[in-house]
């Protein structure tokens, strides 16, 4: 987590020395070195917007109560998408192991093309639809590497889909409009 950090400061004294006021963690899984990683950003003059924030928001505008969360285990691991659904009274539900292996698998074709995309889709929509069966009134897409697969994802669902990428990029806009 330390290297990741390093890295995150190094991008961080880059933006601010450019001028920017607002500033994102694009990924998911480096989330993990936020507590490393943010207040060395506000020192520098750079309001980070965590990424799970305007997603769980989001989820509590649609008054979900359980939100199954499809990401890598990595971020899954990390916890903080199910302390931020935890801080606004949502149950975050997660895949059993097994299925979250066959995601990991999935997620890395996806990220890789190592296999059709159509292979590692199929096995997203089955692990989504574990999580709709297990109680999960949404589910949280948590992982840049499905998100451009969203809209066909939710065509496989019946349950409301929130993607935290495209939360996060309207995070942003909001937050630089404000400025």
């Amino acid at each position: 987590m330390q290297a990741v950090a390093g890295l995150l400061r190094e991008a961080i004294d880059s933006l601010a020395s450019a001028g920017a006021v607002v500033g994102i963690i694009s990924a998911n899984t480096p989330h993990i070195a936020w507590s490393l990683v943010e207040p060395h950003a506000s020192k520098r003059g750079l309001r980070l917007i965590h990424i799970a924030q305007p997603a769980a928001e989001r989820l509590a505008a649609l008054g979900v109560r359980r939100a199954g969360i499809l990401a890598t285990s990595g971020t899954l691991r990390g916890g903080f998408y199910q302390r931020e659904l935890a801080s606004r009274g949502i149950e975050a539900v997660t895949p059993p192991a097994s299925d979250q292996e066959a995601l990991d698998a999935a997620i890395e074709a996806l990220a890789t093309s190592s296999a059709p995309a159509k292979d590692a889709l199929s096995v997203v929509t089955r692990v989504a639809s574990g999580l709709e069966k297990a109680g999960a009134e949404a589910i949280l897409v948590a992982c840049t590497d499905i998100s451009p697969y969203t809209e066909q994802l939710s065509k496989q669902v019946s349950v409301p889909l929130v993607d935290s990428s495209i939360e996060h990029v309207r995070a942003v806009v909001d937050a630089a409009g404000a400025q």
